[in-house]
């Protein structure tokens, strides 16, 4: 059996150093690799180097590289500083909402052997050394978010500043809250001021969308001293400073006039000859709301559909623009015969509602009567039976000349109906086509004298 002795000196204390560094080994921590960042703060992170067994390092001199990939690819700078305990601090500026992917490399050394080696092994680092991801290849990434808002920054948009608005119509545009690197914020809160004016003020709500945005609403072109196309100036400010473009023009014309919606208020069916009539129109937008302005070109149109050419041609009207979005129409027929004729109203070559319409010309003393008496207070029929007619018009008439019959009283009783109450019509087969005359009286004998002319 052998007896073991311990040699002198033993037990032996001895230190371990950790070997070279591995990229693979070492680690990183702090803000700049966790945290949530925010846009123009310095941000750091702390390198701890390792070795193979991750063992940490306790000197510096190893070779550490750093970058950080903001959003749409846009690369920002790292500075990398050795501390000289084996920790390496990197610092950076985030400038841009949204993720950073942060990126550390390493690069290995090869172990030197003898005194001799070591300028050649730390030439060939340089030169060909092996570069490698720390933590594994798994590069952390952080989230940035905008700074505080800076008003010079800011943008609008909509097509209520940036467009042409309409009249009496609600117009939106977005301001969107910006910090000095241009970034997007997020939450809301800030004191922003909105002005519209054009020589008088126009009120604008400013509404907090509490996620950066703010929507603004306005309405222009009601205002009293509103006369047509006119140009606002639209100042807007965060904490008493212009946004960028701040101040801008913006245009606000009136309600565009739609013809098929457009209206005719009780145009006349009959008209007296030598006599004026006169009957509005409103104008109206494609959604059926009331222009409050003027300045639309309607054309008025008159074409025969009974009776001679000399008579309709004597039918003549004009157009009075409001300047209140209504429009005074007026027209005579001078001719003072029995004709009818086509009235039309139209907006750049559309017709309006209604239209065309249809006018009948009398000679003085039948405007507004109806058939067999006003139309608002027809008579019975028992008042009517008394009547019948005779003579030649109620069998021939030559073209062009008047023809006349009787209408008198059977069994030579009287009547209180005054000839204002009568309407004559000569209809067509189809009853689509008429013309009218005229009856007049009672003369002696309480004979009624009615005459056309076809």
């Amino acid at each position: 059996e052998v007896e073991f002795r311990p040699v002198k000196g033993s037990p032996f204390s001895l230190t371990l150093a950790p070997d070279i560094m591995m990229p693979e080994h070492c680690t990183c921590s702090g803000e700049g690799v966790s945290g949530q960042l925010t846009a123009g703060n310095v941000t750091a992170f702390t390198i701890q180097a390792r070795d193979k067994y991750g063992n940490p390092l306790t000197s510096g001199g190893d070779d550490f590289f750093a970058e950080v990939d903001g959003p749409a690819g846009r690369r920002i700078e790292v500075q990398v500083e050795d501390d000289g305990d084996g920790t390496y601090t990197g610092s950076y500026v985030p400038q841009f909402n949204g993720p950073h992917t942060v990126i550390i490399y390493g690069r290995e050394k090869l172990k030197p052997t003898t005194p001799l080696d070591r300028h050649r092994i730390a030439y060939k680092m340089r030169q060909a050394g092996r570069k490698a991801h720390i933590q594994h290849g798994k590069s952390p990434v952080v989230q940035c978010l905008a700074s505080s808002t800076c008003a010079p920054m800011c943008t609008a948009t909509g097509e209520g500043l940036l467009g042409i608005s309409v009249a009496a119509k609600d117009a939106h545009f977005l301001v969107i809250a910006r910090d000095r690197f241009g970034n997007a914020r997020v939450c809301g809160g800030d004191d922003i001021e909105v002005r519209m004016r054009a020589g008088w003020e126009v009120t604008v709500s400013v509404d907090d969308m509490s996620d950066g945005g703010y929507l603004c609403t306005y309405s222009a072109g009601e205002e009293e001293e509103y006369k047509g196309p006119t140009n606002y100036l639209v100042e807007i400010m965060i904490d008493g400073i212009h946004i960028s473009g701040s101040p801008y023009n913006h245009t606000v014309v009136p309600l565009q006039t739609f013809a098929p919606t457009t209206v005719a208020i009780d145009p006349p069916t009959l008209l007296t000859a030598g006599e004026a009539a006169e009957f509005l129109v409103v104008a109206k937008d494609s959604e059926g709301r009331a222009c409050a302005r003027g300045l639309d070109n309607f054309r008025l149109e008159f074409e025969g559909v009974q009776g001679h050419r000399d008579d309709y041609e004597s039918v003549w009207g004009d157009i009075k623009d409001l300047k209140d979005g209504q429009y005074m129409v007026r027209l005579v027929g001078e001719s003072k015969n029995y004709y009818k004729v086509r009235m039309s109203i139209t907006l750049d070559n559309e017709h309006i509602c209604g239209s065309p319409f249809y006018v009948t010309v009398i000679p003085t003393g039948l405007f507004n009567v109806g058939f067999w008496g006003n139309l608002s207070q027809p008579a019975d029929e028992k008042s009517l039976a008394v009547f019948h007619c005779f003579g030649g018009g109620m069998e021939h008439a030559i073209a062009g000349e008047f023809a006349s019959f009787h209408i008198g009283v059977r069994n030579g009783q009287e009547s209180d109906m005054p000839a204002e109450r009568f309407l004559l019509e000569l209809r067509s087969g189809s009853g689509s086509e008429y013309v009218t005359g005229m009856v007049e009286g009672p003369m002696d004998g309480g004979l009624f004298q009615a005459s056309y002319c076809c």
